[in-house]
């Protein structure tokens, strides 16, 4: 009963954030839509934006749990996580527009950090490359992605974000960039430590 309760808030939640802005949504809407008390709602969520945490959190693991592809097909993996945005795309729109924007910003870090290490991993198994040469590759091809979601977001999600596969092959052959030397000791997480925090 607790799961089926804790299920139904989350998904009544989805289902209000497709129709309104975060900044419209109140407990007191979501508790008389699921038809509980408020002391239910805190039993399960501490307020609104914990209750978003665990929203995203959730889809992001059914997103790629449901839909398991091979750790080296980085298409398909990316293909998934952008089908997955155009298809909610009312939904995260509401969220970047509201005052949660950093939380946004911050599950799209976590929706792509395991895609990029695993891939970048793979891409350079053979090669000596530093590993905080490999942590900064990681943040760098993160922080390119996410930048292109949220310009997407920005601009009225106008086009489909597969459209971009292809540019992003090009750029994801990790490879033929590093040419099997090791980037810069300069560029390392080091120099981007203020850009993080």
């Amino acid at each position: 009963m607790t799961r089926f309760t804790e299920k139904a808030i989350m998904d009544t939640f989805v289902e209000m954030l497709e129709e309104m802005p975060l900044e419209k949504i109140t407990i007191q809407k979501i508790i008389k839509r699921v038809n509980i008390s408020r002391t239910t709602f805190y039993y399960h969520f501490g307020d609104i934006y914990a209750l978003l945490d665990a929203v995203l959190q959730r889809n992001l693991t059914l997103l790629f749990v449901n839909n398991a592809t091979s750790d080296d097909d980085w298409a398909d993996n990316l293909h998934l996580l952008f089908d997955y945005m155009y298809q909610n795309r009312k939904m995260l729109y509401h969220i970047y527009q509201s005052v949660t924007h950093s939380m946004l910003e911050q599950y799209l870090y976590k929706a792509t950090e395991k895609f990029f290490q695993r891939h970048i991993a793979l891409a350079t198994e053979d090669m000596a490359i530093d590993e905080k040469d490999l942590q900064f590759l990681c943040f760098a091809y993160q922080s390119m992605l996410v930048g292109i979601i949220l310009d997407w977001l920005r601009h009225g999600m106008n086009h489909n974000l597969n459209d971009l596969l292809e540019p992003a092959a090009r750029l994801l052959n990790i490879r033929r960039m590093l040419g099997g030397e090791s980037l810069s000791p300069h560029l390392t997480p080091n120099v981007l430590k203020g850009v993080r925090n």
